[in-house]
């Protein structure tokens, strides 16, 4: 599972109100910090999660104030020579220093748990641990491995003058993302954050030629019907989706 670091795209200007921009310059702080702190936290690591016990072998990506690292499977207890190919799976670890980013874990975790379907990823194992080192909370979401994201492919193709899929294989992976969006729609969630991003690519498990893509990142899913009773209740809604969301 791969994470990118998010960019937000706008259509328009706005002027920020000075409690946007104070909360914009705190979120900012906030985030630093806890970016440090995982760094920090990474290197030689073992963790338990849901019954798997794994450990640290290199960072893969970050975004938002959450780091994916791959692991691989271990014994618990000092290394031993072994000629079994050991699984491995992307770890994804965020520091949990406010009440939004403890909200934000809990939406991802509930969605994962809620939705059970192929091209939507799926959680193997879920986590959470207090640092004493530094008196954080840090949750653990173990997920199975990807190797890219589309956006992956398009940012390699940009400048290259060929396309980064054939149509044949944009309209499958554009399928399997549309089957897994209407998995959580039937499930009463939303996913509010769909892009390039946030659909991760593997070859398929059964040797057949052609990709397996699944909906990741749900951090910010919710609801899927959402009444709006008035024109400041909608305002209110936009200025969220401009918080949490970053798919242009």
């Amino acid at each position: 599972t791969r994470t990118r670091t998010r960019t937000r795209t706008r259509t328009r200007t706005r002027t920020p109100t000075p409690a946007r921009a104070a909360r914009g310059e705190a979120m900012s702080a906030i985030l630093g910090n806890a970016m440090g702190l995982i760094k920090r936290a990474a290197p030689s690591k073992r963790y338990d999660v849901g019954g798997y016990h794994v450990k640290f072998l290199r960072d893969l990506a970050e975004g938002g104030y959450a780091f994916v690292s791959l692991v691989e499977e271990c014994e618990r207890g000092p290394p031993r020579p072994s000629r079994k190919r050991k699984r491995r799976f992307a770890l994804k670890r965020m520091i949990i220093q406010s009440k939004e980013q403890r909200e934000e874990v809990e939406r991802e975790v509930r969605a994962l748990q809620h939705v059970q379907h192929a091209n939507v990823v799926r959680l193997l194992g879920f986590h959470e641990r207090q640092k004493q080192a530094h008196g954080q909370t840090e949750a653990l979401l173990l997920l199975p491995l990807y190797e890219k994201a589309v956006s992956d492919d398009i940012y390699r193709a940009h400048g290259t003058g060929r396309a980064p899929f054939t149509e044949q294989m944009l309209l499958h992976i554009a399928l399997q993302a549309a089957l897994g969006l209407h998995a959580m729609h039937a499930s009463g969630l939303r996913h509010n954050d769909v892009k390039p991003g946030n659909v991760l690519l593997r070859p398929r498990e059964d040797g057949r030629r052609g990709v397996e893509a699944v909906l990741t990142d749900l951090g910010s899913a919710g609801p899927a019907r959402q009444a709006v009773k008035s024109r400041l209740e909608a305002m209110a809604i936009q200025e969220w989706a401009e918080t949490h969301t970053t798919a242009p």
